[in-house]
């Protein structure tokens, strides 16, 4: 059966269904995968504002709150708001309603606040209310990192309160004896973060602090000192242990001073890194996943930025027009397949529907199209292209493209197979015929004879498989025939159908 699209032109059904269900597959992994990232996003974001020099507790708390509604699912109409320590931080269009998300803040195991997430809008019904599992796992997950940014804030606030030299150490310090290793002195951050008593740190070796890699402790320590020996200074990011075994991330700062009492000293500032790390791999982990997709995936995929020129396509859209990945990157997509309309003759790229989602920024669907491989043939395709925006700022568009050489040939195969089926239907018409079938009952009367089911009659004839149930029933009560078998048994003898 086929179906006029909006330009007019006729499209066939005939193997849709299949190729809706992996669109439509594709389309819900690829939704599943961008909120599993936005909500990463939003974790790496906490992140970063707390690493900011000089931040406050409040800009943290009013900063995760303006975070939070573009990390839900439906941002448009998602508000927040943070009470933490007796002060409230709210987005702009906070309001209380009805569809609402709260958890608790706790910082030293006491009651510090709330998270609340509300909707504006009433939206469907899913996991929690219309929220998601995912989040309340993240609603949860920043409760926590607030809890714990409050706790390290007053930790850090009560080390400044402890003196002028405590003050001006923002982050865990410890002192080793240049001569020998030895740690001579670590601060109460320092022994907390790595779980250790007051004084339990000193006259150490400084490698154990150290977590074993690919390099042991000892390793790891003499790479560090032979640069201190060298340059006097050593930054990095290293993997830690604490005293209970607990392997961690830290980013080290260390230098090199004189100290009136041990001598030539390193002094250490270690800064737990652990949560960024963790984000930046889950981030990346994701984005492995989505190259995967790409490079797995049976339509053709390619990124345009705002010039039309191609960020990135996959190996099905190479393979479709001819040339390799490397071939396509940087080149305008326009100049390399679609220069030319069907007939050959040029195609201006005002006219085109790819680039027009960069012009006006809607999406634009093409079901009849094509596209030109490097060796000057054409391939028919149906493409959609999708604006992108960072921001709200239109910044390029996503194209994604179907070879549709297998169902034109399809299509073909059909069309001259029902066309033969006709000229034979015409032919027998001319012949007596008792029973009143018209020309079509006739046509479904030779596919019967022929062994076929009611779903392959209705490929064939391009109608739905409850038309040519209904046409085989009335066959059947016109010829009084008990089953198909008889019908077409009767028909063969009576000479109905050749």
């Amino acid at each position: 059966m086929t179906k006029k699209t909006a330009d007019g032109k006729r499209q066939s059904r005939v193997g849709a269904r299949p190729r809706k269900r992996a669109e439509e597959a594709l389309r819900q992994l690829t939704h599943d995968l961008d909120e599993r990232v936005k909500e990463l996003e939003c974790l790496y974001s906490v992140a970063q504002l707390v690493e900011k020099a000089g931040v406050s507790l409040e800009e943290i708390a009013q900063g995760t709150a303006d975070l939070i509604p573009p990390s839900w699912q439906y941002p448009e109409v998602t508000c927040a708001r943070i009470i933490l320590e007796g002060q409230e931080f709210r987005t702009e269009n906070f309001s209380e309603t009805p569809w609402r998300q709260t958890t608790d803040i706790t910082v030293h195991g006491e009651p510090a606040g709330t998270v609340e997430v509300c909707y504006l809008e009433e939206r469907p019904e899913s996991d929690e209310g219309p929220f998601q599992k995912e989040e309340r796992s993240l609603i949860n997950a920043i409760a926590e990192r607030l809890g714990r940014i409050a706790e390290r804030k007053r930790a850090e606030e009560a080390l400044r309160l402890q003196g002028e030299i405590m003050a001006n150490m923002a982050e865990a310090v410890y002192l080793i004896r240049a001569s020998d290793g030895v740690i001579v002195y670590a601060n109460p951050a320092f022994e907390k973060l790595f779980g250790y008593s007051p004084g339990e740190m000193a006259a150490k070796h400084v490698s154990v602090v150290n977590a074993a890699t690919e390099k042991s402790p000892e390793e790891k320590a003499e790479e560090i000192i032979a640069a201190l020996d060298r340059t006097g200074v050593w930054r990095g990011e290293i993997l830690n242990i604490k005293k209970d075994g607990t392997p961690f991330w830290s980013y080290a700062n260390v230098s090199t001073f004189d100290h009136p009492r041990h001598g030539r000293v390193w002094v250490a500032y270690h800064t737990d890194i652990t949560e960024r790390k963790l984000v930046q791999e889950a981030f990346e982990r994701v984005s492995r996943q989505h190259k995967l997709i790409l490079e797995s995936a049976g339509d053709g995929i390619s990124g345009l930025d705002l010039n039309g020129c191609m960020t990135f396509a996959n190996p099905a859209a190479a393979r479709m027009v001819g040339r390799d990945v490397e071939e396509l990157i940087g080149q305008l997509a326009h100049d390399v397949m679609h220069h030319s309309k069907p007939d050959g003759t040029p195609y201006p790229q005002e006219e085109c529907p790819i680039h027009a989602a960069l012009r006006d920024g809607a999406v634009h669907h093409v079901t009849e199209e094509v596209f030109w491989r490097k060796d000057g043939t054409s391939v028919p395709v149906e493409c959609v292209s999708t604006p992108i925006r960072e921001n709200g700022e239109l910044v390029g568009a996503v194209v994604t493209f179907k070879d549709l050489s297998e169902r034109k040939q399809m299509e073909e195969a059909l069309k001259k197979a029902r066309e033969e089926l006709e000229t034979k239907v015409e032919r027998q018409m001319l012949r007596p015929n008792p029973y009143g079938l018209s020309f079509r009952e006739v046509t479904v009367l030779h596919l019967v004879a022929a062994g076929r089911s009611d779903k392959e009659i209705a490929t064939l004839l391009g109608i739905s498989p409850r038309t040519a149930s209904n046409h085989v029933e009335h066959i059947l009560a016109k010829m009084e025939a008990a089953c198909r078998t008889e019908a077409a048994a009767r028909a063969i003898r009576e000479d109905l159908i050749a």
